[in-house]
C-alpha cells in the first residue's frame, strides 16, 4: 500500500506539527520521514503531487508541505504548490530539488512558497527550516 493511500498515517493527536512530505525518491522520502518523526512531527507521505493533493482533498489537515519540484504524475511539485496556494485554510508550502533552475522557475510561479530546500539536504537543515518557517507564522512545532 502507499503511505498516501492510508489518510490516517501516523495522525496521532499528541503528535506535534503535521507535515505532508512528497518525494518520488523513496530512500529520501522514508528517511527525511524518519527524522522528522524522531523530532516530534507527524508526517504523511506521498510519492507524488497528485498522491498528496488526493490526501489534502480528502481532508487530512497538515500545518506544512515539503515538496520536491521534479515528480512524476501530473502535478509536480510546483504545479501541486499553486493548488495548494489556492486552497481555503492553506498549508505552509516548502519545495526542495536538487536543480537551483527549479527552484528559481518555483519563486517565479509560486510567490507563496514560503522557503526553498537545494539538495542534497542535511536531514538537521530541513528541521531547522520547517521550525523557523513554522515560528514565522506562528505555527507550533
Amino acid at each position: 500500500m502507499c503511505p498516501a493511500e492510508d489518510i490516517y498515517v501516523d495522525q496521532h493527536p499528541d503528535r506535534g506539527v503535521t507535515v505532508l512530505l512528497v518525494e518520488d525518491e523513496t530512500l529520501v522520502r522514508m528517511a527525511t520521514a524518519e527524522h522528522l518523526r524522531d523530532a516530534g512531527f507527524t508526517v504523511i507521505e506521498a510519492a507524488t503531487g497528485d498522491e498528496a493533493r488526493a490526501v489534502l482533498e480528502a481532508g487530512v489537515f497538515v500545518q506544512l508541505v515539503l515538496t520536491d519540484v521534479n515528480m512524476p504524475g501530473s502535478m509536480d511539485g510546483i504545479a501541486l504548490a499553486e493548488w495548494v496556494g489556492g486552497q481555503r485554510d492553506a498549508p505552509l508550502v516548502m519545495v526542495t530539488s536538487g536543480v537551483p533552475m527549479m527552484l528559481d522557475n518555483a519563486r517565479a510561479r509560486c510567490p507563496h512558497i514560503r522557503a526553498f530546500l537545494q539538495k542534497p539536504y542535511d536531514h538537521q537543515d530541513v528541521e531547522r527550516s520547517i521550525r523557523g518557517l513554522l515560528q514565522q507564522s506562528g505555527e507550533t512545532g
